[in-house]
């Protein structure tokens, strides 16, 4: 295997709360095109942060590495959230962005980035290499060349480690990127991000199609679902989420007259467990140990830090 390794330096003047730790390793089994090194071994400890952005996506990631601390931010919200997403950041003591994840190119995903590039010093951007004809996606792509920021197209099988955290990727399939005018749904960047046995999925917007890719894939145990396309019901597919079998669902979604969440979609998470939504609950944070996890949503009941016997997923 040959092993290739990106990192990056210091931040761009956001100050010194927390610090960062350089760039993560992207590593693939043998005989793919690009490789890196191993997974973390978990163990540690993780803090996310479900952003109440309205309707998008965003979660902030705070994970222990060594002496610092490793930050990833899954997803920006829509362009009117950016100044919450940079503040949130702030508030959790981050000065480095380790990896920004942009799961696939909708606005509603990736208003945010340039905020977080503009504000933070980001060492490597991840997205599934998809295109979309849009001025937000154009802003991004162009402000990710102007800072020479690593950029990544991760598919499914590759892993990487996030301080100890170990990341796996389920989608989206090799060579299945979308090009502009298509559904970039069926080319989310699909992942998994574990601490021991504590596992947070995170899904973008994956169609129904990608979902029934993924039901030939190991699924890591899945405690908290970040469920696909704002609790849409056209991205709901019953086999998929009977796989993964979450312990806890959270649904990103704000005022909207699409009808997100649908109501089966609710009842159907909810015969797995708890589930939360930005709309109702504001903020919602999750504390992952290895053997403990627990999530307190802004507002609202939360589920207190409690042993784990085990996890969903297979």
């Amino acid at each position: 295997m040959i092993v290739a390794t990106l990192s990056g330096c210091t931040s761009a003047g956001t100050g010194n709360q927390a610090r960062s730790v350089p760039g993560p390793v992207i590593s693939r089994p043998a005989g793919s095109a690009t490789t890196g090194a191993a997974t973390g071994s978990g163990g540690g400890q993780l803090e996310a942060k479900f952003v109440n952005v309205g309707q998008g996506d965003c979660c902030e990631i705070k994970v222990r590495d060594g002496a610092g601390y490793f930050f990833a931010v899954i997803d920006t919200g829509p362009r009117d959230a950016a100044n919450t997403v940079v503040s949130e950041l702030k508030k959790m003591g981050c000065s480095t962005v380790n990896v920004l994840v942009l799961s696939h190119p909708d606005a509603d995903h990736t208003g945010g980035a340039t905020a977080v590039m503009e504000n933070f010093k980001v060492l490597q951007e991840w997205d599934p290499g998809s295109s979309k004809n849009t001025a937000t996606w154009k802003q991004t792509q162009d402000m990710i060349k102007a800072k020479a920021i690593p950029r990544v197209n991760p598919v499914t099988g590759d892993t990487a480690s996030w301080g100890q955290a170990s990341v796996d990727v389920l989608g989206p399939a090799p060579g299945t990127a979308r090009k502009a005018g298509s559904d970039v749904n069926d080319a989310c960047l699909v992942m998994s991000v574990s601490v021991g046995r504590d596992g947070i999925l995170f899904t973008g917007d994956a169609g129904v199609n990608e979902q029934a890719r993924m039901m030939n894939e190991t699924i890591p145990p899945v405690e908290v679902y970040k469920v696909p396309h704002h609790g849409g019901k056209s991205c709901y597919y019953a086999p998929f989420l009977s796989k993964v079998a979450p312990e806890m669902s959270v649904i990103d979604v704000g005022v909207n007259t699409y009808g997100h969440p649908s109501p089966e979609v609710v009842s159907a998470l909810s015969a797995y467990g708890a589930v939360y939504e930005t709309k109702v609950n504001g903020d919602i944070d999750v504390e992952e140990t290895g053997t403990t996890i627990g999530i307190t949503p802004q507002s609202g009941a939360g589920r207190e830090l409690q042993p784990k016997p085990g996890g969903g997923g297979g």
